[in-house]
């Protein structure tokens, strides 16, 4: 009896123990969890790619963006630059300077241009000279006294331009 009973305690166990281990569901099993992670690596090298031509468009379009940016800078300074130009020639022409004098008007506008003008017409305004007695041909029955015989106008003319006395 003591061998029936420990063949059925053995009996019953491996009953037993088939009976506890239920069939596992398909989300508790290993390869379903592997066929997951597979699943979701696939999707992120897809992602990964997209991501990279997505930046590689941007970095494009940016430097296209910033060439325009760029080309519309040096237009608007080119313009700028023109318009300065025109406004320095039109102030030197009200004032009666030379293009030569006009370069070396200073001034960012109008008003400031006007008063580099007026200053620098200041400075180099000729000094207003004595007109130089030129010899007359009469013998002074026009202008008084007749020219001395051996008076050199030329001789006085010369002498008092280089400052000679």
């Amino acid at each position: 009896m003591s061998e029936e009973t420990a063949t059925e305690t053995q009996a019953p166990a491996t009953e037993a123990g088939e009976q506890e281990a239920p069939k596992p569901k398909p989300t508790e099993t290993v390869e379903f969890w592997k066929q997951k992670a597979r699943e979701q690596e696939a999707r992120a090298k897809a992602n990964a790619e997209a991501a990279k031509k997505l930046q590689q468009v941007e970095e494009r379009d940016k430097t296209e963006t910033q060439k325009l940016a760029e080309r519309a800078e040096a237009a608007e300074k080119r313009a700028a630059e023109i318009e300065g130009r025109a406004m320095r020639l039109e102030v030197a022409a009200e004032k009666g300077l030379t293009p030569a004098q006009a370069q070396r008007l200073v001034g960012e506008t109008r008003e400031e241009l006007e008063s580099d003008a007026d200053a620098l017409l200041e400075m180099f305004r000729p000094a207003q000279a004595e007109e130089p007695e030129s010899p007359s041909l009469d013998l002074g029955s026009t202008r008084g006294a007749p020219m001395p015989l051996n008076g050199d106008p030329l001789e006085k003319a010369l002498r008092s331009k280089l400052g000679i006395r």
